[in-house]
Order: structure tokens, then sequence, then C-alpha cells
């Protein structure tokens, strides 16, 4: 291969695998990232949501960044208009003494509005070291992710309402009813989810943090609430454990359990033939400022 792929952990095993001999990298976003930057490779092609090739071409700009499928997004990005969220930005910021933050799961015109930006791996750790430093936070895109720091440094902000269309779906009590059938089992949680799941969880963490947690628990049994698609790649990894894939089925969804990103679903292998028709472009401007929020990150 001319080109090393990167592989978010939500896409399909046969990705994976080709992430794997490529020299590449199957992991979250964060990490990504990481390698894209570090990698040798002057092309990479990244199967996972857009957000991840722009933070690539962001932080190596120099370098041809492609996504395997064009049209996979995220909602968190699609759902947070750029305009709405300057707006709310100007606003809060009347107070100099407020630094922006926003989530790694947002777009680069986004990004360019951040002080930091975050992952669900170092957003608490990022916010108490603003508010160590004597800032309050303005946070985006992501409520659920927002509501859970607020909770754990006990650090209260304003925060702009966003939430991941799978994560957002999580049952309550549903997960208490699979947690009756299976007593010995742990709830590992991702902080998309509603905050009443993530406090009925015995860990809450990003997705290689739920990897490593399972990795060293003595557990033989997990509730597993993030994409269902981790659950091929845990029952690989761990084939002496179990998993049990969260129930969704609010309101709004027709399913039980069919927390499946329709974003990620996108990334197929049939579309390897034709990636280089997919580079990631951004402008100078934009990946300058960008890039403020995104080494501000990189710190930690």
């Amino acid at each position: 291969m001319s080109f090393v792929f990167c592989a978010h952990h939500y896409v399909t095993p046969d990705l994976k695998k080709i992430a794997i001999e490529s020299g590449g990298v199957v992991g979250d976003s964060l990490e990504i990232a990481k390698f894209c930057m570090n990698s040798s490779s002057s092309e990479i092609l990244i199967a996972g949501s857009r957000f991840m090739g722009e933070t690539a071409k962001i932080l190596a700009p120099e370098k041809k960044i492609y996504m395997l499928s064009k049209d996979a997004s995220c909602s968190l990005t699609d759902d947070v208009d750029f305009n709405d969220f300057r707006d709310f930005r100007d606003f809060v910021l009347s107070n100099p003494s407020k630094k922006v933050v926003v989530y790694a799961n947002s777009s680069a015109e986004i990004k360019s509005l951040a002080d930091y930006v975050v992952t669900s791996s170092n957003a608490c750790q990022i916010i108490e070291h603003i508010d160590n430093l004597g800032y309050e936070v303005v946070f985006g895109t992501d409520s659920n992710l927002a509501k859970f720091v607020i909770k754990k440094t006990g650090i209260e902000f304003d925060y702009f309402h966003g939430t991941c269309v799978v994560h957002e779906e999580f049952n309550l009590e549903k997960t208490l009813g699979l947690k009756t059938l299976h007593p010995d089992a742990e709830i590992v949680s991702h902080p998309e989810a509603g905050l009443p799941i993530l406090d009925a969880s015995d860990y809450v963490g990003s997705t290689s943090g739920m990897i490593n947690y399972i990795k060293n628990s003595t557990s033989r049994e997990f509730i597993v609430i993030t994409d269902k698609s981790l659950i091929l790649s845990l029952s690989d990894a761990f084939p002496e454990k179990s998993f049990i894939p969260g129930p969704t089925g609010k309101e709004s969804a027709s399913c039980t359990s069919c927390a499946r990103c329709p974003h990620m679903k996108l990334n197929e292998s049939s579309l390897l033939d034709n990636f280089r028709e997919n580079e990631v472009i951004l402008s100078p401007e934009l990946i300058s400022s960008a890039k403020v929020g995104l080494m501000n990150m990189l710190d930690f």
C-alpha cells in the first residue's frame, strides 16, 4: 500500500484488519489524530467520521488526508449550526474571563472558535486546568458530555445543546432491567450517553478507556453503552468475556438495541478503490484558526 489506513473502533472488523495490515491504527478520535500527526506517511486514509479527517488535516496540513466515505459525517457536527454556536459563544463571552471549549466531534469551522478542543478522554482534565487558571468555561457541542463533566468535576459552566443520535437513545429503564437479569454484569458507558445512564454505570469513559477498563476488570460480563459495533472487537479481543449491547428505545426509537451509528455504517471496504476522490481540503486560514484549540488539547 502507498498509504496508511486509520480505522475508528466503530467501523467493521474487515476495515480494522486492513488498518492494522497497512501499518495504520485502530483507535478513538484522539488516537487517530495523534497517529496522523506523527506518521511518516504522506497519504493517510481514514475510515470514520469527517471531523476526524478534518482534525488530521489541521494537525498535518502537509499530508494528503482522505475519507473512505465522503458522506460519513456525525450528528453532532450536522446538528450544530456554525452561526448559532458563534452567536452563543459571543453572548456568553461578554465576560472576558471565559474560555471556549469544544468537543472534538465538531466541524473545523466550530473548532476555529475554540481556545481548547477536548475529547471524551481528556475533557475533565482540561476543564479542571482551565478552572485552575481562573477562567470560566463555555462548552460545545455535546450537552451530555457537558453534564457528565460538570457532575464529575463540580465545575459549573454554560454549554451548547447538541447530542449524539446513537448515545442519546440508550434507555435507562431497560438497562436496569438487563442488570437485573445479569446481576454480575458491569455497565460500561461512553459519556455521550444521558446522565441517568452514566450515573448507573460502573465505568464511564472514552471508547479506548472502555476497552482498557474491560481488559483489566475481573468481571466476565458487561453491558456496553455505546455503538454496538464495538462489541465485535471486544468479543474478538476478550473471548473469555461476554458482552451485552445496551438497549435503546426512547419514545423516538422504534427498535431495541439498534445502537449503530448511521454515519459509521457508510464506511465500507467496497469504497477502497476510489478513496482518492475524497480528499479532505481545508483553507490555510481555517487550518490556522482551528489548530489553536487542538494544539492546546495535545498539551495534555
